[in-house]
C-alpha cells in the first residue's frame, strides 16, 4: 500500500522524468497524454491479485518507476560482461516508461474496476477487469493508446513492448523459439523483459514481508472489499500543502535515478 503522499510523490517522478529524458514533439506527446490521464495513470493498480505485484492504488506508477530503475541497471551488466548495446539510452527510457500503458483502459474506461465481491477479496483479488472496454493484451493496448496519441517510434521500442511478457505470453513464442541464422530476436527485447520481471518479482517480496502479505500468506487473511468511492484525486492530493514541501521537489533527472549507469549496488 502507498499513502496519498507517496502515490503524489511518484506522479511527480514520472512527469520529471518525462521533462528531463525526451525532447522534441515526442516530448510534448508524451506529457499530453500523461497529463490528459493522470488521475486514471496516477491511482491505477498494476495488477488485480495482491500476491501479483503493487495490486493497490498507485500501484501502476509504482511498478513503472521500478522498471525505469532497474532497466538501465540490466543493460549496463549486459555490456560489462561483454555484449553489444545497439539500442539508445531514450528507447531504453521509452519502453520502461510505457511498457504496460494499456494497464490504464482504453481512452474513456478504467482497465481495473474495485472487486465488490467478499469471496474475491479474500482469495487475494482486489480489482476485476474492466467489462466496459475491449478485450486487448495489455501489450496491444500499449501500442495503440501511443499511436492514438500520435507518439511515434522505433521498430525495436514497438517489438519491445510488444514482447516485454517474454514466454509467460503464449504468443510471443514464435518469437523467441524461432532460432534461424538469418532471424535472432533483439536483445533489447530480453533486457527489457528482465527488468520487467524483475521489478515484478522485487514488488512480489515487498508484499510478502508486508503484515497484510505475511497474513495473507498464513491463511490468516481478513481482506475485505476496497472501495474507491470518494477517493482523492490524484490533482486533490497534489493540492496538499504537505506535499509543497521543497523536498519533495525534484529538480532534474539526477535527482530521480541518480548516477543511474555509474551506480548499480541499490
Amino acid at each position: 500500500m502507498l499513502s496519498l503522499d507517496q502515490v503524489e510523490s511518484n506522479w511527480k517522478k514520472l512527469l520529471d522524468f518525462i521533462e528531463d529524458g525526451f525532447e522534441g514533439e515526442r516530448k510534448e506527446r508524451l506529457l499530453k497524454l500523461y497529463n490528459e490521464n493522470e488521475d486514471r495513470i496516477g491511482m491505477s493498480p498494476a495488477s488485480g491479485k495482491v500476491y501479483y505485484h503493487s495490486a493497490f492504488v498507485g500501484g501502476y506508477v509504482h511498478h513503472v518507476l521500478n522498471v525505469m530503475r532497474i532497466a538501465p541497471r540490466v543493460s549496463t551488466l549486459w555490456e560489462s560482461v561483454g555484449g553489444e548495446k545497439v539500442w539508445t539510452d531514450e528507447e531504453l527510457f521509452f519502453v520502461a516508461l510505457n511498457h504496460d500503458l494499456g494497464k490504464m483502459g482504453d481512452i474513456e474506461n478504467d482497465n481495473y474496476i474495485a472487486t465488490t465481491e467478499d469471496w474475491k477479496a479474500k482469495r487475494g483479488i482486489q480489482f476485476d477487469s474492466n467489462p466496459a472496454i475491449q478485450y486487448m493484451k495489455v501489450q496491444d493496448r500499449s501500442l495503440f493508446l501511443l499511436q492514438h496519441y500520435g507518439i511515434q517510434m522505433t521498430q525495436r521500442e514497438f517489438m519491445a513492448i510488444q514482447l516485454h511478457d517474454g514466454l509467460y505470453d503464449e504468443g510471443n513464442k514464435a518469437y523467441y523459439t524461432h532460432y534461424s541464422p538469418s532471424f535472432e530476436l533483439d536483445r533489447f527485447v530480453h533486457v527489457i523483459h528482465f527488468a520487467d520481471m524483475m521489478a515484478s518479482k522485487l514488488e512480489y517480496e515487498e508484499w510478502a514481508r508486508s503484515p497484510e502479505g505475511k497474513q495473507f500468506l498464513k491463511g490468516e487473511s481478513k481482506l475485505k472489499p476496497k472501495t474507491l468511492k470518494g477517493k482523492k484525486t490524484l490533482k486533490k492530493v497534489m493540492n496538499n500543502e504537505q506535499l509543497k514541501d521543497e523536498n519533495l521537489k525534484i529538480k532534474n533527472f539526477e535527482d530521480l535515478f541518480g548516477d543511474t549507469f555509474g551506480d548499480t549496488q541499490q
